[in-house]
């Protein structure tokens, strides 16, 4: 390995808010925050809403409209043709949020307004200019992995298109092209970052977040990249998503679920994996990774937020059917504990972001695999949670929510809870396994792995370390004088996050949004010359393959 991948930013959308700044986690733990962090919360969902004048005039009152507009809720009130189908509870963005108002998004379907404010979100929590990291980087050393696993299915793109087609209609020229998985890692190189480096998106649907990020992560790893931007973007609340999966009965329906005080179905308590199990709830969603190479991390004064330490990919193997779940995640999951066990020694502890989606054979698949898991690592009981009873199951980006929340209480101290269920099921109970019921401190622990599971047979376990134990290896690695000069320079990356957060909170946050002319087509914006490829508008060269590994590996003897 020649670079360790670490975590320099975080950036996104989903139904709790916004990424950057931890407020959309900040926005699961509300208990156990300070006031003056709740309030900052507060003010900038009101102003994401746009609740702002009546957050100045009556805070109450708009504390109770953000309070019932985020997080899974019964979302008929915001897609009126839910009104009429079983399955009413949802993790919408925010009520009243349109990412798309803040950019020239004229005919762009929602994952990709998503996917917009999500990367510029990203470079916000970055706290560096990205001009500042291109004069140390050379084009082709960034790469950029971002996709969605079902694309964009919307009166924009999949769902047009096709209606259109059915009817004989003019098919628009933007609906077919606007309607593929790996657009929203096109719309980050061609309008945001101008990027002509690495790219695409592998898809392994719900865990092709994931899969994104072990692309970047071995990129880095190996040198065929110093920064890498892992993405997903998924607004599958739509009539053909939902009929889809309501078809197959993976959704929680109405008549499932729990009962409240007034004795009416308790939408917001629609997902309880490792409870009752009744279903899983969509949710939307868009986030966006920064990885950075360590020397150059350091070299920036980049903010170390974690390391990406391993991601372990299994197919399932031979199935019955191709939607049922085999071995693989059992195989991916010993991998990334084997992993987690060899890091901490003995000597620190972990917890686990279950992919925890609420179906009733999720819940007994992963809970028989979490207790392989807690046997391996030897521990007596291995803390398990999932958040998608708050943000619902964003399909492809749902491990992008799980990361940001394992940032988020690294940063303020709380694992939220999976508070939906009043008990835990008898597949998931016992002695080795400690679900959170509620938010729980998460004292000394260094690692968290976070699981996904996907239908086709596609799993990913990720091992992430937290900032501390990975600054203590880079002391390690590179001495206590260079982590002495790297703090210095992140003094001033700190004030920039900061500065960039209160604005996002009074509503002044800026989205990078820059469609510009492309190369020609005769390539006269690129000129091979002794030292590689010269690519007007970039500063460094691009070297040219020298073919040395190659020769070698023929030209040598066994």
């Amino acid at each position: 390995m020649k670079q360790a991948p670490l975590i320099v930013a975080a950036g996104g959308i989903n139904a709790a808010g916004r990424t950057s700044g931890h407020r959309g986690y900040q926005r699961l733990v509300f208990p156990h925050l300070s006031a003056g962090d709740v309030d900052a919360t507060m003010q900038d969902l009101a102003v994401r809403m746009g609740l702002g004048a009546l957050w100045r005039s009556d805070a109450a009152a708009a504390r109770r409209q953000v309070l019932d507009g985020t997080l899974v809720r019964d979302a008929s009130g915001e897609r009126p043709w839910l009104a009429g189908r079983p399955v009413r509870s949802a993790a919408l963005l925010p009520r009243g949020f349109d990412p798309g108002a803040l950019y020239p998004s004229r005919n762009h379907p929602a994952g990709i307004r998503m996917t917009v404010y999500a990367m510029a979100d990203a470079l916000a929590s970055l706290g560096l200019s990205w001009d500042s990291v291109c004069r140390l980087v050379g084009p082709d050393r960034v790469a950029v992995y971002a996709g969605s696993s079902i694309g964009q299915i919307d009166a924009f793109s999949m769902t047009s298109l096709v209606q259109q087609a059915m009817a004989g209609k003019r098919v628009s020229t933007k609906l077919l092209p606007l309607s593929f998985p790996e657009m929203p890692a096109d719309f980050i190189n061609g309008y945001i970052l101008h990027s002509i480096g690495r790219t695409g998106a592998s898809l392994g649907a719900c865990a092709s977040f994931l899969y994104n990020l072990r692309q970047g992560v071995e990129d880095i790893q190996s040198g065929r990249a110093q920064v890498a931007i892992i993405g997903g973007a998924e607004a599958p609340i739509e009539p053909p998503v939902l009929d889809g999966f309501a078809a197959m009965g993976a959704l929680a329906t109405t008549d499932k679920l729990p009962l409240g005080d007034d004795g009416q179905p308790d939408y917001r308590r629609a997902c309880q994996p490792f409870g009752r199990s009744a279903g899983f709830v969509l949710g939307e969603s868009a986030q966006v990774l920064i990885l950075m190479a360590d020397e150059l991390a350091l070299a920036l004064g980049a903010n170390v937020m974690g390391m990406v330490a391993d991601v372990f990919v299994q197919a399932d193997g031979a199935k019955k059917s191709i939607t049922e779940p085999g071995i693989g995640n059992h195989i991916s999951m010993l991998k990334a504990a084997a992993l987690a066990r060899l890091l901490l020694d003995g000597r620190g502890s972990l917890y686990v972001h279950a992919h925890g989606t609420g179906t009733p054979l999720n819940c007994a698949t992963e809970a028989a695999i979490l207790k392989s898991v807690a046997e391996m690592l030897g521990t007596a009981r291995l803390a398990v949670t999932s958040i998608k009873p708050f943000v619902g199951h964003s399909l492809g980006t749902a491990a992008g929510d799980q990361i940001a929340a394992a940032l988020g209480a690294w940063r303020h101290g709380w694992v939220p809870g999976i508070t939906t269920i009043d008990q835990v099921a008898e597949s998931a109970a016992g002695t080795s396994l400690d679900v959170l019921t509620e938010a729980r401190e998460i004292g000394a622990a260094e690692a968290v792995i976070v699981n996904a599971k996907g239908f086709g047979g596609n799993n990913a376990s990720a091992v992430l370390l937290g900032p501390e134990p990975t600054l203590a290896r880079l002391a390690a690695r590179y001495g206590e004088a260079a982590l002495a000069a790297y703090r210095r320079r992140l003094e001033g990356t700190l004030h920039r996050i900061a500065d960039a957060d209160d604005n996002a909170c009074q509503g002044k946050e800026i989205v990078r949004y820059q469609p510009g002319g492309g190369v020609d087509h005769d390539g006269g914006r690129v000129r091979v010359e002794a030292d590689g490829l010269h690519v007007d508008g970039y500063l460094h060269p691009i070297a040219l393959p020298d073919g040395e590994a190659l020769r070698a590996y023929f030209g040598g003897r066994r």
